[in-house]
């Protein structure tokens, strides 16, 4: 009764509908999973952050390579090479007793923090930590 010029506009418009609202319930689903991604992401660093046993190692680890940067520099100022400061500083010991009390007085300037994020593993750390830069 119409013609098929009607029949046509309406198939076609629904297909254009149909699509239309797949479109959107996937959309909505992928922005949903991101979302709980998200936040089972922030969680899990939370927890990890909240336990003491895996913050104090990290903590520590942290110390021990800021005391043996600091070690390696003020031995390297001899030797300014790089590779002689990579030798110092893969040689390290395991921090003493006296050690750990004249790091409590050790203080990080601008310069020497700008130079310890030159070290890979000082990133890696302070990333552990959910420490910024």
């Amino acid at each position: 009764r119409y013609g098929w010029g009607y029949g046509l506009l309406f198939c076609t418009t629904s297909i254009i509908m149909s699509f239309g609202i797949f479109n959107t319930i996937a959309a909505i689903f992928i922005e949903n999973t991101l979302a709980a991604a998200r936040v089972n992401t922030v969680m899990q660093k939370r927890q990890r952050l909240l336990d003491r046993s895996v913050f104090s190692q990290k903590a520590a680890e942290l110390v021990q390579f800021v005391w043996g940067v600091h070690k390696v520099r003020a031995q390297a100022k001899r030797e300014d090479s790089p590779e002689a400061r990579m030798h110092l500083l893969n040689s390290l010991e395991p921090m003493t007793e006296e050690d750990l009390l004249d790091a409590a007085n050790l203080q990080i300037t601008p310069v020497f923090f700008d130079y310890l994020l030159g070290f890979r593993e000082f990133k890696t750390i302070l990333e552990e930590l959910d420490i910024s830069e």
